[in-house]
């Protein structure tokens, strides 16, 4: 044992590099090999456009291996993002929007395979055969070397994956709370390469729709909230000292706005921080990094003629919600009474379109065909469990979703419809702090919760 307390090793023993990283073979032979080649390239850079790039990347090669190359790639974007983009004058297929869409969305997938792993090992265990092991379904095909290495930049984990088990123990803790060394004491050592994957890791965590996206409004981004967030965050998961750092908030500050750059998402430099930003990048941005989180941050007092149009509008958002608390007191009264005669026909074409939906996806992967022979009694490879699964999947596409997420919260006035409120009332322009006694499922359509089975929540004894 060292003075410092570090185990002793024999010399014999040690180790220059603990996991050589093995060097990829940058000039494969099959078009098929040289798929995922494109694809790790695209998570370092979505920029890039694929066909030019294959071109680039394999120069010399005949055309059969570009066109294999480039439907191979084509393929597996299509299945990560699903359904690519039509291709316009201006950008062919995939399009910017499908390639950073892929980008978002399979980090997205190897921190949700990093989550569901029950054990990783200790930090000293950590290597890339675990890596590879974690991320080998991430794709409907083997994964390759020149992939692995990219998900392991792009998610920060080390050339090695030296840093699995911290991600790990990151991804599945419930709040922040200190981390292992080397992270738990980054203050201490003042170790600016950690701090900076932290900060990307808490950044890349972040749940709440900190980009605003409005119709004939620009794009707005809660850089200061995040901001605000992050070096909260990094306080619970090394310690308040970390505050002691110097240019902490810079160095925030300089890791979102690379999350930012990546994402296509860059705020100009014009008095308009968000001007020329793209709606649909912005929106595709929230969808596949799951910003499931609805933000409300409170601004600035304004000019009196806005204050009176936001009290004005308040006041029409609580008449709204009193009407649709009658409306439902009506519908109730209706379901006793006798069938009604007749349903507009919008109405009906619409709700069947959304049936259709349903029944289609269910259909993709558990045919009608097999289904029926399940019911005639006909053996099948069939199990209830794999069908549940998928029947959830296809209701979640649709928008079906429990509620609420946490367990004690503060309760509006306004979305107090969505529960069942046990023993207590809100009053209007109101709030309560309650706690959940049992959860709901709601179908949340174009931005609207309709509660299938509404959650029951009691007043908090906090309150």
């Amino acid at each position: 044992m060292d003075r410092d307390g570090t185990p002793y090793v024999k010399p014999d023993a040690v180790r220059s590099d603990p996991d050589p990283v093995p060097e990829p073979n940058l000039h494969p032979s099959a078009p098929e090999d040289a798929v995922q080649f494109v694809l790790a390239d695209l998570i370092d850079d979505p920029g890039r456009q694929i066909l030019p790039w294959i071109q680039t990347r394999f120069p010399g090669r005949e055309g059969i291996f570009y066109a294999i190359t480039m439907r191979g790639v084509r393929a597996l974007i299509d299945e990560v993002v699903g359904g690519l983009q039509k291709s316009s004058s201006s950008e062919p297929s995939p399009t910017l929007l499908d390639r950073l869409s892929f980008s978002w969305r399979i980090l997205r997938k190897g921190d949700v395979l990093i989550w569901k792993t029950k054990k990783v090992g200790t930090p000293t265990g950590s290597t890339r055969d675990q890596a590879a092991s974690i991320f080998q379904n991430i794709l409907s095909v083997p994964l390759q070397e020149p992939l692995l290495a990219a998900l392991l930049r792009g998610l920060r984990l080390g050339d090695d994956a030296r840093y699995l088990s911290h991600y790990s123990m990151f991804r599945k803790a419930k709040s922040p709370n200190l981390l292992l060394p080397p992270f738990g004491n980054i203050a201490k050592h003042s170790d600016a390469d950690r701090l900076r994957t932290l900060i990307w890791w808490c950044i890349r965590a972040r749940r709440e729709e900190y980009i605003e996206v409005r119709p004939k409004e620009p794009v707005r981004i809660e850089f200061a909230f995040v901001i605000e967030k992050v070096v909260e965050d990094l306080k619970g998961w090394c310690g308040t000292e970390i505050e002691q750092l110097s240019d902490l908030t810079g160095e925030v500050e300089r890791e979102l706005n690379a999350w930012l750059s990546y994402s296509r998402l860059e705020p100009s430099s014009d008095d308009n921080a968000a001007d020329g930003i793209d709606p649909e990048l912005a929106k595709a941005f929230i969808k596949h990094n799951e910003l499931t989180t609805k933000l409300l941050i409170l601004r600035a007092p304004g000019q009196p003629e806005q204050d009176e149009k936001i009290s004005q509008l308040e006041a029409l958002v609580r008449q709204y919600a009193a009407e649709n608390r009658a409306l439902e007191e009506i519908v109730g009264s209706l379901k006793n009474a006798s069938p009604v005669a007749s349903i507009d026909s919008s109405v009906a074409v619409d709700s069947l379109s959304e049936l259709r939906e349903v029944l289609k996806t269910i259909d993709t992967k558990y045919s009608f065909d097999t289904l029926n022979s399940v019911q005639l009694g006909e053996q099948t490879h069939l199990t209830l469990r794999s069908f549940v699964s998928h029947l959830f999947y296809a209701l979640r596409k649709k928008g079906l979703s429990e509620y609420p997420k946490d367990e004690e919260f503060d309760l509006t006035y306004e979305a107090s419809g969505l529960y069942d409120c046990d023993g207590f009332e809100v009053q209007p322009s109101g709030m309560v702090q309650v706690k959940v006694t049992r959860r709901g499922w709601a179908l949340n359509s174009r931005g609207k919760w309709l509660p299938i089975r509404r959650a029951r929540v009691v007043m908090s004894t906090a309150h």
